[in-house]
């Protein structure tokens, strides 16, 4: 095995060319620099196109490392505004960054299809319960559809095809993760209601010009 991956024919820019390949895709975190992009796009021993694609996921849904996560997303911003109005701004200054180099895509793996068209003053309200750690699981997911409302809305203005893939128990097997931890494949799908969960996404976007939605249920 280690012969045939160290083979000339089996490098990744031999594979890109024997399985004709037009685009590749990649899935990138919102403060990556995307430099490995950026040197790719330039060399001109390569003809082929490998696009990133904005992965917020980290930074929409409640967790341990939300605080922290969504720090670094607003210092990168250049912390001018502060609260979820920066926040937010931060988000939307990341998607012009990914677009730059190349992207035309967003990739979110919500829970649910639930979206949420929250007033300012309750997304702020939630935003600091998430920053704080005292949010309630029913806060956290109305949270996250608001965030999926709010990636719509910005889909809508800045032409990133958004796609979403709900319906996933993850790392449902505990021994698993405990020893290889979380996105390591253990996830189990369930189904979900799209129609009602997107309605708010629909009434306001669903025929917006340049409003592109992709669904995958695995």
């Amino acid at each position: 095995m280690a012969q045939r991956v160290a083979a000339e024919d089996f490098r990744p820019r031999a594979l890109f060319d024997s399985f004709g390949i037009e685009v590749l895709a990649t899935t990138d975190d919102p403060l990556d620099s995307l430099e490995a992009h950026r040197r790719l796009a330039e060399d001109v021993n390569f003809s082929g196109r490998v696009l990133p694609t904005f992965r917020p996921d980290r930074y929409t849904k409640f967790g341990p490392d939300f605080a922290s996560a969504v720090g670094a997303l607003v210092d990168s911003a250049g912390g001018g505004i502060e609260g979820y109005r920066g926040y937010i701004e931060a988000l939307e200054s990341r998607r012009r960054h990914f677009i730059d180099h190349g992207a035309v895509s967003t990739d979110h793996g919500a829970h649910t299809p639930m979206t949420l068209k929250l007033d300012e003053a309750e997304a702020a309200r939630l935003y600091q319960k998430g920053l704080d750690g005292t949010a309630t699981a029913q806060e956290a997911h109305a949270f996250e559809g608001h965030m999926m409302y709010q990636m719509a809305r910005m889909s809508s203005e800045d032409g990133l095809v958004m796609t979403l893939h709900p319906g996933v128990h993850r790392s449902i097997h505990s021994p698993t993760l405990k020893r290889f931890g979380p996105d390591t494949g253990h996830d189990i799908p369930f189904a979900v209601d799209y129609v009602t969960g997107l309605k708010p996404v629909l009434d306001d976007f669903g025929t917006a010009e340049g409003f592109h939605l992709s669904l995958i249920h695995i």
